[in-house]
Protein backbone atom coordinates (compact mmCIF):
# COMPACT_ATOMS: atom_id res chain seq x y z
CA UNK A 1 0.00 0.00 0.00
CA UNK A 2 1.18 3.42 -0.81
CA UNK A 3 -0.83 6.20 0.67
CA UNK A 4 -4.29 4.85 0.15
CA UNK A 5 -3.68 3.12 -3.34
CA UNK A 6 -2.83 -0.59 -3.42
CA UNK A 7 0.39 -1.05 -5.37
CA UNK A 8 2.75 -4.20 -6.56
CA UNK A 9 2.80 -6.55 -9.36
CA UNK A 10 -0.96 -7.59 -8.88
CA UNK A 11 -2.49 -3.61 -9.25
CA UNK A 12 -0.19 -3.15 -12.15
CA UNK A 13 -1.90 -6.33 -13.95
CA UNK A 14 -5.13 -5.35 -12.89
CA UNK A 15 -4.66 -2.45 -14.35
CA UNK A 16 -3.15 -2.82 -17.70
CA UNK A 17 -5.63 -5.64 -17.99
CA UNK A 18 -8.44 -4.07 -17.37
CA UNK A 19 -7.80 -0.63 -18.99
CA UNK A 20 -6.70 -2.37 -22.30
CA UNK A 21 -10.33 -3.51 -22.19
CA UNK A 22 -11.38 0.07 -21.60
CA UNK A 23 -11.85 -0.05 -17.72
CA UNK A 24 -9.78 1.81 -14.95
CA UNK A 25 -9.29 0.00 -12.07
CA UNK A 26 -9.83 2.34 -8.47
CA UNK A 27 -6.61 1.05 -6.59
CA UNK A 28 -8.31 1.80 -3.10
CA UNK A 29 -7.79 0.42 0.41
CA UNK A 30 -11.15 -0.70 1.69
CA UNK A 31 -9.82 -2.26 5.03
CA UNK A 32 -8.40 -5.07 6.47
CA UNK A 33 -8.73 -8.65 4.40
CA UNK A 34 -11.68 -9.84 5.94
CA UNK A 35 -13.58 -6.41 5.32
CA UNK A 36 -12.34 -6.80 1.61
CA UNK A 37 -14.34 -10.45 1.62
CA UNK A 38 -17.38 -9.54 3.02
CA UNK A 39 -17.40 -6.23 0.40
CA UNK A 40 -17.05 -8.94 -2.62
CA UNK A 41 -19.49 -10.93 -1.02
CA UNK A 42 -22.10 -7.81 -1.16
CA UNK A 43 -20.89 -6.34 -4.09
CA UNK A 44 -19.71 -3.21 -2.58
CA UNK A 45 -16.48 -3.99 -4.50
CA UNK A 46 -15.86 -5.59 -8.01
CA UNK A 47 -12.78 -7.02 -7.57
CA UNK A 48 -9.60 -8.45 -5.50
CA UNK A 49 -6.60 -8.40 -7.66
CA UNK A 50 -5.20 -10.96 -5.64
CA UNK A 51 -6.80 -14.04 -3.69
CA UNK A 52 -6.61 -17.76 -2.99
CA UNK A 53 -9.49 -19.50 -4.58
CA UNK A 54 -11.57 -21.80 -1.93
CA UNK A 55 -15.21 -23.21 -1.67
CA UNK A 56 -16.02 -20.41 0.33
CA UNK A 57 -14.85 -17.85 -2.06
CA UNK A 58 -16.31 -19.32 -4.79
CA UNK A 59 -19.53 -19.10 -3.44
CA UNK A 60 -19.65 -15.33 -3.48
CA UNK A 61 -17.20 -14.85 -6.13
CA UNK A 62 -15.79 -16.00 -9.36
CA UNK A 63 -12.50 -16.38 -10.25
CA UNK A 64 -9.65 -15.65 -13.44
CA UNK A 65 -8.84 -19.55 -14.60
CA UNK A 66 -4.77 -17.80 -14.65
CA UNK A 67 -3.31 -17.70 -11.68
CA UNK A 68 -1.78 -13.74 -11.59
CA UNK A 69 1.15 -15.14 -9.09
CA UNK A 70 2.41 -17.28 -6.78
CA UNK A 71 2.24 -16.81 -3.31
CA UNK A 72 4.52 -18.78 -0.64
CA UNK A 73 3.72 -17.98 3.07
CA UNK A 74 6.62 -18.64 5.53
CA UNK A 75 7.98 -18.25 8.59
CA UNK A 76 10.05 -15.47 9.83
CA UNK A 77 12.29 -15.76 12.88
CA UNK A 78 14.96 -13.71 14.68
CA UNK A 79 18.23 -15.21 13.43
CA UNK A 80 20.08 -16.33 17.27
CA UNK A 81 16.24 -18.15 17.98
CA UNK A 82 16.30 -19.98 14.48
CA UNK A 83 13.66 -23.30 14.79
CA UNK A 84 13.42 -25.75 11.66
CA UNK A 85 9.93 -25.54 10.05
CA UNK A 86 9.15 -29.44 9.84
CA UNK A 87 5.11 -28.96 9.80
CA UNK A 88 2.43 -27.66 11.90
CA UNK A 89 3.77 -29.39 15.05
CA UNK A 90 6.50 -27.06 14.91
CA UNK A 91 4.33 -24.16 16.25
CA UNK A 92 3.33 -25.92 19.41
CA UNK A 93 3.24 -23.44 22.11
CA UNK A 94 5.14 -21.12 19.96
CA UNK A 95 3.59 -17.56 19.95
CA UNK A 96 2.75 -16.34 16.22
CA UNK A 97 2.14 -13.42 14.75
CA UNK A 98 -0.04 -12.59 12.15
CA UNK A 99 -1.93 -9.40 10.76
CA UNK A 100 -5.56 -8.94 12.05
CA UNK A 101 -7.51 -10.37 9.31
CA UNK A 102 -5.18 -12.81 7.61
CA UNK A 103 -6.53 -16.41 7.23
CA UNK A 104 -3.90 -19.22 6.08
CA UNK A 105 -6.62 -21.80 5.50
CA UNK A 106 -8.66 -23.94 8.15
CA UNK A 107 -5.85 -26.25 8.80
CA UNK A 108 -3.81 -23.75 9.75
CA UNK A 109 -5.67 -21.61 11.72
CA UNK A 110 -7.16 -24.26 13.35
CA UNK A 111 -3.79 -25.95 14.40
CA UNK A 112 -2.59 -22.13 15.18
CA UNK A 113 -5.93 -21.77 17.57
CA UNK A 114 -5.06 -24.77 19.48
CA UNK A 115 -1.90 -24.86 19.96
CA UNK A 116 0.25 -21.62 19.51
CA UNK A 117 -0.49 -18.55 21.02
CA UNK A 118 -1.08 -15.99 18.01
CA UNK A 119 -0.84 -12.78 18.53
CA UNK A 120 -2.38 -10.67 16.18
CA UNK A 121 -1.58 -6.85 14.96
CA UNK A 122 -2.86 -4.22 12.99
CA UNK A 123 0.63 -4.27 10.50
CA UNK A 124 3.83 -6.14 9.65
CA UNK A 125 5.97 -3.37 11.35
CA UNK A 126 4.19 -3.75 14.47
CA UNK A 127 5.12 -7.76 14.43
CA UNK A 128 8.63 -7.92 13.04
CA UNK A 129 9.14 -5.32 16.03
CA UNK A 130 8.03 -7.34 18.76
CA UNK A 131 9.83 -10.44 16.97
CA UNK A 132 13.08 -8.09 17.50
CA UNK A 133 12.39 -7.43 21.47
CA UNK A 134 11.88 -11.64 21.37
CA UNK A 135 7.97 -10.66 22.61
CA UNK A 136 7.09 -13.20 20.09
CA UNK A 137 8.94 -16.47 18.67
CA UNK A 138 7.70 -15.99 14.53
CA UNK A 139 5.77 -13.91 11.95
CA UNK A 140 3.76 -15.94 9.43
CA UNK A 141 3.90 -13.54 6.00
CA UNK A 142 4.65 -13.98 2.21
CA UNK A 143 7.87 -14.94 1.78
CA UNK A 144 8.78 -12.16 -1.05
CA UNK A 145 6.78 -9.77 0.72
CA UNK A 146 8.31 -10.24 4.37
CA UNK A 147 12.17 -10.22 2.63
CA UNK A 148 11.38 -6.77 0.99
CA UNK A 149 9.72 -5.53 4.73
CA UNK A 150 12.83 -6.50 6.27
CA UNK A 151 14.82 -4.67 3.86
CA UNK A 152 13.00 -1.61 4.21
CA UNK A 153 12.55 -1.87 8.25
CA UNK A 154 16.59 -2.68 8.28
CA UNK A 155 15.84 -5.69 10.44
CA UNK A 156 17.53 -8.01 7.03
CA UNK A 157 20.72 -9.05 9.60
CA UNK A 158 18.25 -10.02 12.46
CA UNK A 159 15.31 -11.85 11.32
CA UNK A 160 15.50 -14.76 8.58
CA UNK A 161 13.05 -16.85 7.06
CA UNK A 162 12.27 -20.84 7.59
CA UNK A 163 13.11 -22.45 4.27
CA UNK A 164 9.88 -24.88 4.27
CA UNK A 165 6.69 -23.13 3.67
CA UNK A 166 3.67 -23.25 5.63
CA UNK A 167 1.50 -22.25 2.72
CA UNK A 168 2.27 -22.33 -1.14
CA UNK A 169 -0.50 -21.21 -3.63
CA UNK A 170 -1.83 -19.69 -6.33
CA UNK A 171 -3.38 -16.27 -6.45
CA UNK A 172 -5.65 -14.88 -8.72
CA UNK A 173 -8.49 -11.99 -9.42
CA UNK A 174 -11.71 -13.07 -7.65
CA UNK A 175 -14.72 -10.64 -8.93
CA UNK A 176 -17.73 -10.19 -7.14
CA UNK A 177 -20.82 -12.37 -8.46
CA UNK A 178 -23.17 -9.56 -7.67
CA UNK A 179 -20.55 -6.85 -9.70
CA UNK A 180 -22.45 -5.01 -12.74
CA UNK A 181 -18.95 -6.19 -14.19
CA UNK A 182 -19.07 -9.70 -13.59
CA UNK A 183 -19.89 -10.43 -18.15
CA UNK A 184 -16.11 -9.07 -18.28
CA UNK A 185 -14.77 -12.20 -16.35
CA UNK A 186 -15.12 -14.15 -19.20
CA UNK A 187 -12.59 -11.48 -20.82
CA UNK A 188 -9.92 -12.22 -17.65
CA UNK A 189 -9.52 -15.51 -18.28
Amino acid sequence: MQDDKIVGVCAEVASELFGRLGYQVELTYVGPWKRCQQMIESGEVDLNICSFSNDQRKRYSVFSQTPMASNENALFMRKGDYFDYTGLDSLDDKFVGLVRGVSLGNEIDIHLQQKSHVIRAENYHRLFAMLKLKRIDAVIIGRQSGQHLLNLYGLNTDIVAATTPLVKGDLYFSMSKQSSYITLHHLTT
